[in-house]
């Protein structure tokens, strides 16, 4: 009777005492992971200082046809946007990005490319064209946009980013030398800001 009384007020004493070395190592990883966490976002994409992904696009539109994009080289610098209508992040930054852009549209050397993602693999280049029209009708905003129906752009992107594939919404600046210059992954209230800072800046040295 006596051991069964030792034995079961012994049991929380052990499990008490677990608790007391395990929480203190819980609570240190979530510190850490708190602190960490903004630097790690902060830290320079692997894709800064690489050449600017292969290009293979077609202008979405109804005489929709492949561009060589040759004058890609001729800018001081092209922000490329990827997104997509499907996607809430993209629908929501596109706007902001568009202001962005029609602030810089007149500066001698600086471009946009629009590349609007389908959503599935059978989205076809006619539904993908109206559904994009449609959306950027919808907001009154700059209506060229582009799409990457083999998927080798983004394919390319990817590889520079060291990425298995890209997020969405995905903006990249490229400089007159034909290398990336900015990365931005998914969207967040500072990203537009921070991309409008660059072009800004960016404008002005050159």
């Amino acid at each position: 009777m006596s051991d069964s009384s030792e034995l079961s007020s012994e049991k929380p004493v052990f499990q008490i005492s677990t608790w007391l070395l395990v929480l203190p190592l819980l609570v240190l990883v979530v510190v850490f992971t708190l602190l960490r966490g903004p630097s790690l976002r902060k830290q320079p994409s692997p894709g800064i200082g690489k050449a600017a992904p292969q290009i293979d696009l077609i202008r979405l539109g109804p005489d929709a046809s492949f561009e060589e994009f040759q004058r890609l080289a001729e800018r001081r610098l092209t922000l490329m946007h990827f997104w997509g209508t499907w996607c809430g992040p993209c629908k929501v930054e596109y706007p902001e990005l568009d202001e962005v852009v029609r602030k810089f549209k007149s500066v001698p050397g600086f471009g946009f490319i629009s590349v609007s993602c389908e959503g599935s693999s059978s989205e076809t280049i006619e539904g993908l064209a109206s559904k994009t029209a449609e959306f950027l009708q919808s907001g009154n905003m700059e209506e060229t946009a582009y799409a990457d129906p083999k998927g080798v752009t983004r394919r390319s992107l990817a590889e520079r980013l060291e990425l298995s594939s890209i997020f969405y919404p995905t903006s990249i600046l490229i400089g007159g030398d034909g290398k990336i210059v900015g990365v931005w992954l998914g969207y967040t209230p500072e990203s537009v800001p921070e991309i409008e800072a660059q072009i800004r800046q960016r404008l002005q040295d050159h």
